[in-house]
């Protein structure tokens, strides 16, 4: 299982959007917890932030350690699309064929570029409709070409990855739940991006708390 998010916060005028990655930790095998890894790594030279979904390892190393290490290698790349390009490669060299057809995977990334925009890049071996995998690991920026003037002052807009069910059915309506009470005078208001994340953060363990509770796998 996976929840995987990337939420990417345009405030309203004359405040500086933000980015949210956000994610379990669970590791799976044949529907078996297996191990509690991270998911979610910053990209600190590229002012970015990356999560996976789908394979949790390669051929003897485990994705989470594949990743730390090619981000290291990889971070003086001089633009996101740079970045994401050597990302697609590098999955596709050192994953094999019949894995890369078989299960679904893929990456967020997202991140600041030098104008202060916001991109968010899709790497993954499946399109928008996940089935089947393509077999072969791509990258498309989305934000910027597809949704971004979608996006009002004050808005967000959400990539999600991973069981989509919880994030279908749960998510916005605890929004609707109990986001509703911080509009009442003794509760706080979420107006600072520490209270985003926190936020942010309490959904995700009450998902995750619901999983571990009543998910028999």
């Amino acid at each position: 299982m996976t929840l995987l998010l990337t939420e990417i916060v345009e405030p309203p005028a004359h405040a500086e959007p933000f980015i949210v990655f956000a994610a379990d930790r669970r590791i799976s095998k044949a529907g078996v917890h297996a191990a509690t890894r991270p998911k979610v790594f910053p990209v600190p030279k590229l002012r970015a932030g990356i999560g996976y979904f789908g394979l949790a390892e390669l051929p003897g190393k485990k994705m989470d350690a594949w990743l730390s290490e090619f981000i290291g290698a990889n971070q003086d790349a001089s633009n996101l699309a740079e970045f994401a390009a050597t990302l697609a490669n590098s999955l596709n060299k050192d994953i094999p064929a019949d894995w890369r057809r078989s299960d679904v995977s893929g990456f967020h990334l997202a991140g600041f570029t030098a104008q202060e925009k916001v991109e968010f890049w899709f790497v993954r071996n499946v399109l928008d409709d996940r089935v089947p995998t393509t077999g072969t690991f791509e990258a498309r920026e989305d934000y910027q070409r597809e949704h971004q003037s979608k996006v009002k002052p004050g808005e967000s807009w959400i990539y999600r990855n991973g069981d989509l069910r919880a994030h279908v059915a749960a998510w916005e309506k605890i929004d609707e739940a109990l986001g509703t009470l911080f509009g009442f005078p003794d509760f706080r208001p979420i107006t600072t991006q520490e209270q985003y994340l926190a936020w942010t953060r309490f959904k995700f363990e009450v998902l995750c708390a619901f999983y571990e509770g009543f998910c028999s796998r």
